[in-house]
């Protein structure tokens, strides 16, 4: 298996240094794809065949300072009510509309000055945000979507002193999240009450930064370079990969084939396929962009037929197609 560089998708601006930095958003015909460039966001549209159709971008201030906000993530949402674009940054959360990106909801931290929120994901109504301070917001859409409750948050085990780094969910509807210690954690989800199913203990000096499940597997990127795959079911360590040199930045998957992109600071993006038992792993394609670190990658569809990625201060996306 092989992947060709196709032409890149740029954009004005530049691209921020916060791991997951590339996030994809239906539109109307094909797809935005967006990065985040302190606070602002550049959308790059793409038609059904994959052209660049037009590029714009949008700032996002403060909920209450009115100030310029920094961004640390950007993730479409499709909820059971209403889909949404969810914009994480630095004491607070906001909630915009999935046509014109308008905010429509925002969330304050209210806490210390450097606390920030990070991570996201979605699951029936209710939209899940980590933050610095070791827990996980629950952020539940009403029934006409135009309403916001806030449910008990959920603790991580190490506390105020462990922040969430990325968020993902298992075939059967359960909450996985990676911490700033390595952990990752394992939620089910009743309607009253979420409970720790499993927890898998990291190596504390090294984050998981970023998360993907598939099949029975929690599969982590860490800031050691390693891929490691976890047994959600029991919290065993089922396959562990030295697949960088440096911070792993980004992991997508593409769920019809088994395939994960890996994109990270020492200027490699790879691809890797799981084994149908899921346990093995094995190297299909990796390439180097000279002198660029990556902070985001993403599959542009179910198959892994092409990917993107994005690079710190770059103003341009680099895509790769399946020969």
């Amino acid at each position: 298996m092989a992947y060709i560089k196709s032409g890149p998708l740029s954009y004005k601006g530049n691209t921020s240094a916060v791991p997951n930095n590339l996030a994809i958003l239906p539109a109307a015909k094909g797809r935005d794809v967006a990065v985040v460039d302190k606070s602002v966001v550049h959308f790059v549209r793409l038609d059904e065949q994959g052209a660049v159709e037009s590029q714009f971008h949008r700032s996002y201030k403060h909920p209450s300072m009115g100030e310029p906000v920094i961004i640390t993530q950007i993730r479409y949402c499709h909820t059971a009510v209403r889909n949404v674009i969810v914009i994480t940054c630095f004491d607070a959360v906001q909630i915009c509309d999935s046509e014109d990106y308008e905010v429509i909801y925002s969330y304050n931290l209210g806490a210390k000055q450097n606390d920030y929120t990070q991570g996201i994901l979605s699951i029936f109504n209710t939209i899940f945000v980590g933050t610095s301070v070791g827990t996980v917001l629950r952020l539940t859409l009403s029934s006409c979507g135009n309403k916001v409750t806030e449910l008990p948050q959920l603790s991580l085990d190490a506390g105020d002193t462990c922040a969430a780094c990325c968020l993902d969910m298992t075939y059967d509807v359960q909450l996985v999240c990676g911490d700033m210690l390595g952990n990752i954690t394992v939620w089910s989800l009743p309607e009253k009450q979420a409970t720790v199913h499993t927890q898998y203990v990291g190596d504390s000096r090294y984050p998981c930064v970023s998360l993907c499940c598939y099949m029975d597997l929690a599969i982590g990127g860490y800031g050691n370079g390693q891929i490691k795959m976890i047994n959600f079911n029991n919290g065993t360590l089922v396959v562990q990969l030295s697949a960088h040199a440096q911070w792993i930045n980004a992991l997508d998957l593409a769920p019809r084939t088994g395939l994960i992109l890996s994109a990270s600071e020492d200027s490699t993006c790879s691809v890797w396929h799981i084994s149908d038992d899921c346990t093995k792993v094995s190297l299909v394609f990796t390439t180097s962009i000279v002198n660029v670190q990556l902070y985001g990658g993403r599959f542009l569809d179910d198959y892994g037929n092409k990917f993107v990625v994005s690079g710190y201060e770059e103003s341009q996306l680099f895509c790769y197609t399946k020969k």
